[in-house]
């Protein structure tokens, strides 16, 4: 079964920052290029194989509902939905992406107020 690929806003806002921040801070617009492609590569092979990502566990062991598939630094996270894999975010290795997805979490450093 072939499952639909649809991309979230942000997930391609994402990408367009991510390959922004690549050109401008390093100026190397082919190296922005090829991170951009190879994240939007490593989401093409969900279309036949969406549950090949590692599942996102919320604190607790809670199935979050989302995965993600890496491309060096960084992190393409979806869901499966019927027969559609749904895009969500596009995140650096070293960002927080529990809390990009759930801003809701509690860091366990968090003071509470």
């Amino acid at each position: 079964m072939q499952y639909k690929i649809n991309y979230s806003p942000a997930f391609l806002d994402d990408l367009f920052q991510i390959g922004d921040y690549i050109e401008i801070q390093f100026h190397n617009p082919p190296a922005a290029d090829r991170i951009t492609n190879g994240i939007m590569d490593a989401t093409d092979i969900l279309a036949e194989y969406p549950e090949t990502g590692a599942k996102i566990f919320l604190p607790g062991g809670l199935d979050s509902g989302y995965r993600f598939v890496t491309f060096e630094d960084y992190l393409a996270i979806y869901q499966i939905r019927f027969n559609e894999v749904y895009i969500a975010r596009a995140v650096n290795v070293r960002q927080d992406y529990m809390r990009v997805l759930f801003p809701w979490l509690k860091n366990r450093n968090d003071k509470d107020e």
